[in-house]
Parts: C-alpha cells; sequence; structure tokens
C-alpha cells in the first residue's frame, strides 16, 4: 500500500465521539495524522496559518489524536484534536480530496473540500463502477471546492457543476528555496513517487556514462530545511511525479536555480515550461534520457547559456508564486467560496 491510499484509508480511521462544540465559529482543516514528510500535509497547515494571520479567522489544523506534532518544518499554525472537539454547527470543516466519504459526516456542518490533486477525488468512497447515484459533495454540506493549479481548477470545474471552484497559489518559500548559482555537480531527485521509473532512468544514464563526475542524491524522508539545502546545492532536479494536482518540488527546485527536467504530471504545466525547463511526457524513457543526457553535455561544454536559463527560471518562480500572490489568492478564493 503506498503513502497516498494510507493517507486516505489508515489513518481517518473511525471517527471519534468528543463534546458537543457551541462556540464561536472556527475553520477546522482536517490533516492526517502521519509524521513522515509530506508536501500536501504541509500545504494543509500553511493554509491554516494564513487564514488566521492573514484573514482573521480562528483556523486550527484538526488532527484525529490529542498530542500529535509534526517536527519536520517550521509552522505558527495552531493545532486542534477531533478525539477532543467536534464541529459545531457554526464551524467550517475543510476535508481532504483523499478523505471523499467524510463528508457524510456531520451533518449540517458547512465543508470545503481541500483538493490538492484533482485526479485523487475519487480516492475513497466511490467505487469502480459507479452506482446510479455516486456520492455528491454538494448534497452532503459542501458549500465549494479549493485546489491549487488551473489544470486541477478545470477539471473540477467539469466534474462538479454544481459547486462553485476556486483556486489558490501555492508559495515557494524565498528565503529556503533562495536562488544559488554556485552548484554542485549533483543530480538531485525524490523518489516517493515512482522510484521505478528513476530507477531505469539513472541506471540508464550510468551505463552510458552520462553521469560521469556527478553525484546521484535522493532527497527523502528529510526535513524541509534539509530538502532546500540539497535543491539548493545541486545543479539538476529530475521529476518523476504523476498525475500531479500541481507538483511543488519541480518549482522548488526552479526557485534554487536547478536545472530541471522530467514529468509535468498535468498540474506543473503552468510552471514547467520549455523556455525555463525540459518537461518530458510521461513515459517517455527515451526522450527523458537524451534530455538528461544533452543537458549534462552542454554543461560541461559551456555552462554560460544553462546559467541564464536557470536565472530565469528562479526569477520566474519566485515571482509568480511569491508570498504576497499567495495570500492574494487565498483571501480571494475564501471571499468566493463564503460569498
Amino acid at each position: 500500500m503506498g503513502l497516498l491510499q494510507t493517507l486516505a484509508k489508515t489513518l481517518r480511521g473511525p471517527a471519534p465521539a468528543p463534546a458537543p462544540y457551541t462556540g464561536p465559529a472556527r475553520v477546522l482543516l482536517a490533516c492526517p495524522d502521519h509524521a513522515a514528510p509530506a508536501g500536501g500535509v504541509r500545504q494543509i497547515y500553511r493554509l491554516a496559518a494564513t487564514l488566521r494571520a492573514d484573514l482573521g479567522l480562528d483556523a486550527y489544523v484538526y488532527h484525529r489524536r490529542t498530542g500529535f506534532t509534526l517536527d519536520w518544518f517550521q509552522t505558527t499554525a495552531q493545532v486542534a484534536y477531533a478525539d477532543a472537539t467536534a464541529p459545531g454547527p457554526r464551524d467550517l470543516l475543510v476535508l481532504p480530496e483523499v478523505w471523499g466519504n467524510a463528508m457524510q459526516e456531520h451533518p449540517g456542518v458547512r465543508k470545503i473540500i481541500f483538493n490538492q490533486n484533482a485526479y485523487y477525488t475519487f480516492m475513497n468512497g466511490y467505487e469502480t463502477v459507479p452506482s446510479s447515484a455516486p456520492l455528491s459533495p454538494a448534497d452532503h454540506g459542501v458549500i465549494g471546492l479549493l485546489t491549487v493549479s488551473d489544470d486541477s481548477a478545470e477539471l473540477l470545474t467539469e466534474t462538479f457543476p454544481r459547486l462553485p471552484v476556486a483556486r489558490v497559489r501555492y508559495e515557494v518559500d524565498a528565503e529556503l528555496f533562495a536562488y544559488t548559482a554556485e552548484k554542485r555537480p549533483q543530480v538531485a531527485f525524490m523518489p516517493r513517487k515512482h522510484p521505478d521509473e528513476a530507477r531505469q532512468l539513472l541506471n540508464t544514464l550510468a551505463l552510458r556514462g552520462a553521469l560521469a563526475g556527478f553525484e546521484v542524491v535522493a532527497i527523502d524522508g528529510v526535513s524541509e530545511r534539509e530538502a532546500a539545502r540539497l535543491l539548493r546545492e545541486s545543479l539538476v532536479f529530475l521529476s518523476f511525479g504523476y498525475p500531479e494536482g500541481f507538483s511543488l518540488p519541480p518549482a522548488e527546485a526552479m526557485a534554487t536555480g536547478c536545472l530541471t527536467l522530467g514529468y509535468h504530471g498535468m498540474g506543473a504545466r503552468e510552471f514547467l515550461l520549455p523556455e525555463y525547463s525540459w518537461p518530458i511526457e510521461v513515459g517517455h524513457t527515451l526522450d527523458y534520457v537524451r534530455a538528461v543526457e544533452s543537458v549534462l553535455t552542454q554543461w560541461r561544454r559551456d555552462p554560460a547559456p544553462l546559467r541564464a536559463r536557470a536565472a530565469a527560471a528562479s526569477r520566474f518562480i519566485h515571482g509568480r508564486y511569491s508570498r504576497s500572490a499567495y495570500v492574494a489568492s487565498v483571501r480571494d478564493a475564501w471571499s468566493r467560496l463564503l460569498s
């Protein structure tokens, strides 16, 4: 069972039965009790902190078990626990898309689905051969869908025409993922998604001698700061993620000045552009091999044009996915969904 299936099915568990809450309105952002690094979890925390600090809402990350904490990134988000407090009639419950069938719980409570990957929408609560009346969010208190890319927004709008869909623009931390011109001869990748394809690509390159003089580093199971450090020092980043709602790793890699190649996974089409990177269609292994080999060969011969391309990519990412753009998009999305 993969990480996503674990998050979707194992970690939610039976609903607790705490005392009912009757206080002022809160925003509860449901989050898996998953301790290992996972980008989607980090974004739930970031959204909760932004709703509190910038929109003035009483927002909490909503974990299942009292005392559960995370230590692989820094955050100002406040936490509430489902075994201690249940959503009240004034609350707004924000559910992750991988807990689709949880929308049936807590009738009478308004809900928003935070859909960070539209391609995972039907993971939990839906059968492969659909019933005559599949689970419909609009029938269970869901007032809108929040997503993170134009691609996911378009797919969700087509899928759920009865609900408003709003998009937030992810933030790429300008300090952690700062542009670094001086790079080590290092190729970085994240093996959590499709490690079999990474294995094939990297071994093919090694057999052809294309990786001579380069170190290959797998970024896995480390803190956000350590991941950022490895990206800042790496010359090349390889992306293997698909399907993706957005795909933060290649965006963060580009922000640090990595020469970034690989799968856009649909969601990353908006920034993994050929003028700044080397997008590869999923499954086109030979194209991927040739692109990496070409980039490394060019770097050995004349790195100046590649340095310029990396710098332009960093400026593009930091300009498009800034802190101010993120906060403005959250404010606009919240206004639209709650109007």
